[in-house]
């Protein structure tokens, strides 16, 4: 090699190499590329289907069924103010509301309760077993148990017009392995030191759960908090089945729409935007919460 090929390569970029007679890269690069070209094949994959949803929503019935996926030539703004009415979705939100506070109410009280129980009370052994049951329940889906939960929930009353307990207590029980499991990883790496000098100090349980415990726990209970919610927000199945008429959830609601004999495309992707508005600004709330609820989680022992 020549002095002056020589100095030319000495003032390359460390990332590339002279040899053979041909530059070679190196393989940092290469896994960098292919990295960045999945997320980004991954982000068109996941957004696209937003765009569609949206643009879609502002077409009328007859541009969806010409072309489901050109642009719409005039904003039908009105498709949003019909569906509104005729799906009464107001009520319908309502009620998504009120099921989806009041599962989030239950599962992060009882999960935190829980979690402090089996992590730092003396019957580890006891306490791993339950652990086990509990996630059992992740492997029972929702179809395995929907005839035996509506003929319970017939036979003490609360289906129909008097479903909402029911549906709260199902939600809550359907949600409740998961978030269990993620608080109590979580509450485990909480320090023992802590706990005992709270009882040194002559607190309760209850005021070391309240004080000490759950301040601790705000993480991990944001992100089982947020994805408990987005699941209750979008859960479909049981609440066609158990609800009827003014207690029905928002996603059932949005199904009025799909007629096969008259559709309505334009209503129907009208509500289904609707619907997925709340979705979209929880996540852009609350997205650097749940990153760190799951990286703080990463650091736990099981």
């Amino acid at each position: 090699m020549s002095m002056s090929t020589r100095s030319f390569h000495q003032t390359q970029s460390p990332k590339q190499a002279y040899r053979g007679g041909a530059w070679t890269f190196d393989s940092r690069i290469i896994g960098r590329a292919i990295g960045y070209t999945v997320f980004g094949v991954y982000t068109v994959l996941t957004i696209y289907p937003l765009f569609w949803l949206f643009t879609s929503a502002f077409k009328s019935n007859q541009e969806i069924i010409a072309s489901a996926i050109a642009l719409p030539t005039e904003l039908h703004i009105e498709n949003f103010r019909v569906a509104w009415r005729l799906a009464n979705l107001g009520r319908l939100f309502a009620n998504s509301v009120v099921y989806t506070s009041a599962t989030l109410a239950i599962v992060l009280t009882f999960s935190l309760m829980a979690a402090y129980a089996f992590s730092k009370m003396r019957f580890r052994r006891l306490s791993a077993v339950f652990l086990a049951l509990i996630g059992g329940g992740l492997l029972i889906s929702t179809h395995s148990i929907l005839i035996p939960l509506f003929i319970f929930l017939r036979q003490v009353g609360l289906t129909g017009e008097a479903s909402r307990l029911g549906v709260i207590l199902s939600y809550s029980a359907i949600h409740m392995p998961m978030a269990l499991l993620l608080v109590t990883v979580y509450v485990r790496r909480i320090p023992n030191t802590l706990i005992e000098s709270a009882y040194m100090d002559g607190a309760s349980r209850f005021r070391t759960l309240r004080s000490i415990v759950g301040p601790m726990s705000t993480p991990v209970l944001t992100t089982a908090g947020i994805v408990t919610g987005l699941a209750t927000w979008n859960e479909f199945l049981l609440g066609f089945i158990l609800t009827t008429g003014r207690t029905r959830p928002l996603p059932p609601g949005v199904f009025a729409f799909a007629n096969p004999m008259t559709p309505s495309y334009d209503l129907q992707f009208a509500a289904l935007a609707i619907a997925t508005v709340p979705v979209l600004v929880v996540y852009a709330i609350f997205n650097r919460r749940i990153a760190s609820g799951v990286a703080a989680m990463s650091q736990a022992k099981m």
